[in-house]
């Protein structure tokens, strides 16, 4: 079987966008997805503050 790891390939602006629509704890918790992951909420040109409660 073929380990297929989509997360990884993405670009980088992919990935920036994704986190755009994130809360900044959110954006955080991806770092632990992998190590391509680990550090791209810290170069985010928008980051949103708001209170996140989890229902």
């Amino acid at each position: 079987m073929i380990n297929i790891d989509r997360l990884n390939d993405l670009p980088d602006h992919v990935i920036h966008k994704v986190l755009s629509f994130l809360y900044l704890k959110q954006a955080i918790q991806t770092c632990v997805l992998s190590k391509r992951w680990r550090f791209p909420w810290t170069s985010l040109p928008c980051l949103k503050f708001d209170s996140y409660r989890p229902q």
